[in-house]
């Protein structure tokens, strides 16, 4: 509602529609109260899962085991900048903007997040 309700269209409009989309997911997520127990969503791992091989399948499932392990011992702030680069791949300016924080601090908390995840790989 937000996007059709505003007066314009800012010139990032990427990341100005990304923050209105997390501030509406985190205004959910505080009404509904946060389950950690809930099924994951669907990846490109289940998909890819039902077009390969038994062994292949094992493998990604446990490359994604693991990888999911890791990303568990990261805070959700740590979680969420690593997708929004990542999985989103957004930039550090356009997730500065989105988190609404320096670009400085999105970069050092970048690297924070992948030492931590070097390190848990070892």
């Amino acid at each position: 509602m937000k996007v059709l309700a505003a007066d314009g269209v800012p010139e990032r409009f990427r990341p100005w529609l990304y923050r209105i989309a997390r501030n509406h997911c985190l205004n959910k997520l505080r009404s509904a109260g946060r389950r950690r127990d809930a099924a994951p969503l669907p990846t490109e791992l289940d998909v890819a899962a039902s077009l390969t091989g038994a062994l292949s399948r094992l493998e990604n499932a446990e490359r994604a085991a693991d990888l999911a392990r890791l990303l568990d011992r990261l805070s959700d702030d740590e979680r969420e900048l690593l997708r929004l680069r990542y999985a989103e791949d957004l930039s550090r300016k356009d997730i500065a903007a989105v988190l609404e924080v320096s670009e400085q601090l999105v970069k050092t908390r970048l690297y924070e997040a992948v030492r931590k995840l070097r390190l848990g790989a070892e």
